[in-house]
C-alpha cells in the first residue's frame, strides 16, 4: 500500500521538476549587437536568460500588420509591450530591429527610408551599445563595456501592462508620463481610449480614463500601506508595494518576493484594469486576481455614442432603432468605441424630409450630461426637444425635464436589482416610424382594400400613378443619391483612396504618380469600395527619384499643386495635394471651384478660412447625418488641410497620410496657409498648359483642362 501510494506523489514531484528545468532553460540569445538584426523572415526572437521573456515580431488584424513586441513565453498571445503600436509595418519579408550607426535602435523596413520605430537618443557612444532582453521582461539599451549604465529601457514606456519593476507616475524634470493605455481592441495594438495613470492634479490616487478626459474610477489617495478603493494593492507576505514622491519622479510601483511568481496587471480595451498571476513552473493558465472596475456596466461609454449596454458579457453593446453599429468589423471584435450611427437623417438635416418622432425606451439608467428644465409639463419638454436641431433626446420625471444634446453616451438598461429604470424618448426620422410600425400598417390596408370596388378601385389606380410618377421625379433629383453618402461610407472611401495612392507610391513595384487624381477617376463598386482608375496621365519614376518635370502640363485644374501647375514640376507629393482636395470634396459634398460666386475663391480657400476661425465643423456637408463626434469631421478637415499646404516639403507622404487616418487619437501637426489654385486665373497666367484631350491611351475618359 505505501508503494503504491507513494509513486504518484514522486511521480509528480519529478514532473514539477522537470517542468521547472525547462522553464528556465538557459538561451544564450538574450543580446542584440551593433552588425546584427531580428528578422521576422527567420523568424528571430531575443529570449530572457531565464526563458520567461521573448521579444520578436508578431501579426495582428485583418489584413495582417506587423509588430515589434515582447510576450511572456508561456503565454504567447498576451502580448506585454509594443514598439511600434502607432505605426504598424507590413512587408514580413524585410522587417526588421538593429543598432543604426548612432548607437539607437531601429525598427525598419526596405520600402521605407525612415525608421518605423527608434529610440531616437542623442549623442550614444554609437561603438558600444547593445541591446538585451532582461530577466523581468525589461527591454533595455545598455553600455556594452559596463552593462549598469542603461541609455533606455521599455519600463519607461509601457503600453497597456505593467510587470513588477515598471514605475507607473511622473518624471517630473521631463514631464513624461508613464501610463497605461489600452490596445484598441483584440486585434489593434494602437492605443484605445481608456488609460491608467496618476492623477494629474497633484493627488497620491490613480484614475482610470475615457478619451483621457472623463474620469470613471479612482484607487483612492495612497495612505503609506495602501490604495483606499484598492486594498488588493499593499505591502504583504508576496508584494512589496511603493509610493515614491521627490522632487524628480513620482510613481508607484511593486515586486514580488518569490521569483517563481509572475504576476502583471494590465488594462484591458474594454476599460478595465486587471492583475493576473502564475508560476512560473506549473503549467496552468492564468489565474485572475482583482479586476476595477468590478462590472463593465461602470466603464464610461463602453459602447459608444448611443449605443446601450445591456448587461451581456460575451457581447455586452447593441444598438437602438434606427441606429446601425460604426463599424461591423470593429464590433464583431467587441470594439464599440465608434458606438451607433442613425441610418437616416433627421428633419434639421435634410429640409424635405417629415417631421421626427420620438421613441420610447423604458427601464433606462439615463445616460450623462443632461441639462435639466424644472416645473416643465411633459408636453412642453418635448415640444422644447424637437424646437431644438441640436437635441437628441429628452426625459420627464417628477423632477422635471431632461434634455441631451448632441452624442448620448453611457446609455444602459437598469439592472433587476439596481436603481428604477426610466423612460427615455430618443429622437428619430420619420422614416423609422414608418418602418416600426410597417407591420401594423400592412394589416389596416388590408382591412381597408377589401370594400373598394368600382370607382374607388379606379381612384386607387390614379393614386398609385401619380405617386409612381412623383417617385420617379423625385429620384432624379443630386440629394437623394447624396445620402447614400453618409459619415461612414465617406471615411470608407477616402481610407480606399489613400491606401490606393500609398500603394502606388510605395508598394507598387514600379513607382507610379498618377498626376489626375479626381472625383471622376475614382470609381465606386456595389459596395462603395473605391478604385482609382484612367492611369493616361500616371508617369512612372525611379525609386530613389524625388520629382521630375515636363513641358507639357496636363490634367484637371483644381486638383493640381501649384508647382505642377506654374512649373511643371511633378511628385508624389502632387498627387497628396489632389488628394487633399478630394478629402476636403467628400466631407463638404462640394467641388473644389464651385465657390466662384462666393468670397472665398475655392473649395480650399473656404476650407482654411473655417479652419482659421475655429468654425471648420461648418464644412461638413448637411446630408452626412449625425458622426459620432465632431472631433472626427475636424480631424479629417485638419488632415486634408495638411495634404493641401503650398510646399510640398510641407505636405505628408501618403504612408503619413494613412497612418494619421488609422491612429484617430494621434496629435496632429496645424496646417499651413494652403495653395489657393484658381482655374480660370491659371488659364490666363499660364499658357504652357495645353489639352490633354488624345494623350488618355484608353478610351474610358477623355482628360481635358476643365473648370470644375
Amino acid at each position: 500500500m505505501g508503494n503504491y501510494g507513494t509513486r504518484p506523489f514522486l511521480l509528480f514531484v519529478l514532473l514539477q521538476l522537470l517542468l521547472r528545468r525547462a522553464c528556465f532553460s538557459v538561451n544564450a540569445a538574450d543580446t542584440l549587437s551593433k552588425g546584427q538584426s531580428l528578422s521576422m523572415m527567420n523568424t528571430d526572437i531575443i529570449s530572457s536568460q531565464s526563458g520567461n521573456f521573448e521579444l520578436g515580431f508578431f501579426k495582428r488584424g485583418i489584413p495582417s500588420k506587423i509588430y515589434l513586441g515582447i510576450w511572456c513565453k508561456r503565454f504567447r498571445q498576451r502580448i506585454l509591450w509594443v514598439a511600434n503600436r502607432e505605426n504598424h509595418l507590413s512587408d514580413p519579408s524585410t522587417s526588421r530591429l538593429e543598432i543604426s550607426d548612432d548607437g539607437n535602435l531601429v525598427l525598419l523596413e526596405a520600402s521605407s527610408k525612415k525608421p518605423f520605430w527608434s529610440t531616437n537618443l542623442q549623442n550614444l557612444p554609437s561603438n558600444s551599445t547593445e541591446a538585451a532582453l532582461l530577466d523581468d521582461g525589461n527591454f533595455v539599451l545598455r553600455d556594452r563595456s559596463d552593462l549598469s549604465t542603461i541609455f533606455w529601457e521599455s519600463f519607461d514606456h509601457p503600453t497597456d501592462t505593467s510587470l513588477p519593476g515598471v514605475k507607473l507616475g511622473i518624471d517630473k524634470a521631463g514631464k513624461l508620463p508613464k501610463q497605461l493605455i489600452s490596445w484598441k481592441n483584440s486585434e489593434d495594438p494602437s492605443p484605445g481610449l481608456f488609460s491608467y495613470r496618476l492623477d494629474p492634479n497633484g493627488s497620491s490616487k490613480y484614475i482610470l480614463e475615457w478619451n483621457r478626459s472623463q474620469v470613471y474610477w479612482s484607487s483612492g489617495v495612497w495612505n503609506g500601506k495602501s490604495f483606499g478603493n484598492f486594498p488588493e494593492i499593499r505591502t504583504n507576505d508576496i508584494f512589496n508595494s511603493s509610493f515614491v514622491s521627490n522632487e524628480n519622479e513620482t510613481y508607484f510601483n511593486y515586486s514580488v518576493y518569490n521569483s517563481s511568481l509572475m504576476t502583471l496587471f494590465f488594462i484591458n480595451y474594454t476599460g478595465q484594469i486587471q492583475q493576473f498571476a502564475w508560476l512560473s513552473f506549473v503549467v496552468l493558465p492564468l489565474i485572475p486576481v482583482w479586476t476595477r472596475p468590478e462590472s463593465l456596466s461602470d466603464v464610461y461609454a463602453l459602447c459608444g455614442p448611443f449605443g446601450i449596454y445591456r448587461d451581456n458579457t460575451s457581447n455586452p453593446c447593441d444598438c437602438p432603432l434606427g441606429f446601425e453599429p460604426f463599424s461591423d468589423i470593429e464590433t464583431r471584435l467587441n470594439d464599440w468605441s465608434g458606438g451607433c450611427l442613425r441610418k437616416r437623417p433627421l428633419q434639421c438635416e435634410n429640409r424635405n424630409a417629415k417631421k421626427d418622432w420620438f421613441l420610447k425606451i423604458s427601464s433606462m439608467k439615463l445616460p450623462v450630461n443632461s441639462k435639466a428644465y424644472l416645473a416643465m409639463s411633459a408636453r412642453r419638454c418635448e415640444l422644447a426637444c424637437m424646437n431644438n436641431c441640436s437635441c437628441t433626446a429628452y426625459a420627464h420625471n417628477s423632477s422635471g425635464c431632461m434634455i441631451w444634446k448632441g452624442a448620448l453616451l453611457k446609455l444602459q438598461r437598469a439592472s433587476d436589482g439596481g436603481e428604477a429604470g426610466q423612460d427615455i424618448y430618443l429622437r428619430l426620422s420619420a422614416d423609422e416610424q414608418h418602418i416600426s410600425t410597417k407591420g401594423n400598417k400592412w394589416k389596416l390596408r388590408v382591412i381597408v382594400a377589401v370594400p373598394v370596388t368600382g370607382t374607388g378601385l379606379i381612384s386607387l389606380i390614379l393614386c398609385l400613378s401619380v405617386c409612381f410618377s412623383s417617385k420617379k421625379k423625385l429620384e432624379r433629383r443630386d440629394p437623394t443619391k447624396k445620402q447614400m453618402l453618409d459619415w461612414g461610407t465617406r471615411i470608407h472611401i477616402i481610407e480606399g483612396i489613400a491606401q490606393g495612392l500609398l500603394y502606388l507610391h510605395q508598394y507598387s513595384r514600379l513607382r507610379i504618380i498618377h498626376r489626375d487624381m479626381k472625383p471622376s477617376n475614382i470609381l465606386l463598386d456595389s459596395e462603395m469600395n473605391p478604385k482609382i482608375s484612367d492611369f493616361g496621365l500616371a508617369r512612372i519614376v525611379g525609386d530613389n527619384e524625388i520629382q521630375a518635370n515636363t513641358n507639357r502640363i496636363v490634367g484637371t485644374l483644381g486638383y493640381m499643386s501649384p508647382e505642377y501647375a506654374m512649373k511643371g514640376l511633378y511628385s508624389v507629393k502632387s498627387d497628396v495635394f489632389s488628394f487633399g482636395v478630394l478629402l476636403l470634396e467628400i466631407v463638404s459634398g462640394k467641388r473644389n471651384t464651385s465657390f466662384y460666386n462666393h468670397e472665398s475663391l475655392n473649395l480650399v480657400s473656404y476650407a482654411w478660412e473655417l479652419w482659421r476661425d475655429g468654425r471648420s465643423v461648418e464644412l461638413m456637408d448637411s446630408t452626412i447625418g449625425c458622426p459620432s463626434s465632431t472631433s472626427t469631421v475636424v480631424r479629417y478637415i485638419n488632415i486634408g488641410l495638411l495634404c493641401a499646404q503650398e510646399s510640398p516639403t510641407d505636405r505628408p507622404v501618403m504612408r503619413d497620410v494613412v497612418s494619421m487616418i488609422s491612429n484617430e487619437h494621434a496629435p496632429l501637426p496645424t496646417p499651413k496657409k494652403p495653395a489657393f489654385i484658381a482655374g480660370r486665373n491659371l488659364m490666363h497666367t499660364t499658357p504652357t498648359i495645353k489639352s490633354a484631350e488624345n494623350c488618355s491611351i484608353n478610351s474610358v475618359t477623355f482628360l481635358i483642362i476643365e473648370a470644375r
